[in-house]
């Protein structure tokens, strides 16, 4: 059986407002500004948890957001529950950047 094609389409990123760099010791809440379809996220120092139901993560639960891998494409939308960060161990940050793709 051939493997069936797969089309991928290049879709420029817009950076909407200026980049933040969350410190996480404690659950924060990540803004996404208006006009924002996509985050751009990524861990330095430490590992961080990132829950997307509104919920507070724990250093065990919820998404791991590994440091030194690369930014992670978060796709945001309107009456979306706000993203919340936590560090898994002390001196983390996630440094974030929202954008808007073209649709």
């Amino acid at each position: 059986m051939a493997n069936p094609t797969v089309n991928v389409t290049y879709k420029p990123l817009q950076p909407v407002g200026s980049h933040t760099s969350y410190s996480v010791s404690s659950a924060t809440p990540i803004t996404v500004p208006s006009g924002a379809n996509a985050l751009l996220i990524q861990s330095t120092g430490q590992n961080v948890r990132l829950r997307l139901d509104g919920v507070a993560p724990t250093t065990g639960v919820g998404f791991q957001i590994r440091a030194g891998d690369p930014p992670v494409l978060l796709p945001v939308f309107p009456g979306m529950a706000v993203p919340i960060a936590l560090q898994e161990t002390a001196t983390a940050t996630l440094e974030v950047q929202a954008v808007s793709q073209p649709n």
